[in-house]
């Protein structure tokens, strides 16, 4: 995605964040408010059986960039765990709910439920039905946030050739459950999306996609 924004001279890379699972960070480039800036997070180890460890690693990454930059709004794009990651780092900090606004949020196959079944379609009722102890932990986070601005959220999601409720490796009913999450918010505008013969690997692959998303972010396609 970043490469071709980049070849497209759409946005431009201006720096690298790697984090290793002690919280150690080390950078490469810099920010100083460019226009279209594209700012990657990377783990150091990730191969983990839960991502828990890179949310207590993604939080470090998101208080340094507020306090080093002194970042007040972002825009977030996330594919599968990394947008997981980023809901419960961002939720679970007061600290950057207060200092760091979020703008649009773009999120790419992720689930933020996990113990619903694949065959079930998104319905409310549902939030009594789940038994992911993290889903009802977001829940209640997302409830509590004292929103007082509009965020822009983009749910968007594949479906792999022959089927209607799969990416593949994330099935919808698990990324769909955000619409729970963010029912008790009216400023937050949601919008979802789901992209046909689409796996979970090519959202972040395919040319329709990364345009889609640049127009989001940029008003360009």
């Amino acid at each position: 995605m970043i490469k071709y924004y980049q070849q497209k001279n759409i946005a431009q890379k201006v720096l690298t964040i790697w984090v290793a699972p002690n919280g150690r960070i080390w950078t490469e480039g810099n920010f100083h408010g460019q226009k279209n800036a594209l700012i990657q997070v990377l783990f150091t180890w990730n191969y983990n059986g839960t991502y828990h460890l890179q949310i207590k690693q993604l939080t470090t990454v998101l208080n340094y960039l507020q306090k080093h930059y002194h970042m007040q709004k972002i825009n977030v794009v996330a594919h599968s765990y990394g947008g997981t990651e980023f809901i419960h780092a961002y939720m679970g900090s007061k600290y950057l709910q207060d200092h760091m606004r979020l703008n649009k949020v773009v999120f790419l196959g992720v689930p933020v439920e996990e113990s619903l079944s694949d065959q079930l379609k998104y319905r409310y009722h549902l939030v009594n039905k789940s038994t992911d102890k993290n889903f009802h932990q977001l829940f209640l986070e997302m409830k509590n946030w004292q929103l007082n601005y509009p965020v822009e959220i983009y749910n968007l999601m594949g479906s792999e050739e022959g089927s209607k409720t799969t990416d593949g490796a994330v099935p919808h009913i698990q990324s769909e459950m955000l619409k729970s999450l963010v029912k008790a918010h009216p400023s937050i505008r949601y919008h979802q999306k789901v992209y046909p013969k689409t796996t979970h690997f090519q959202l972040h692959h395919r040319t329709k996609i990364l345009n889609n998303i640049a127009n989001i972010l940029w008003g360009r396609n």
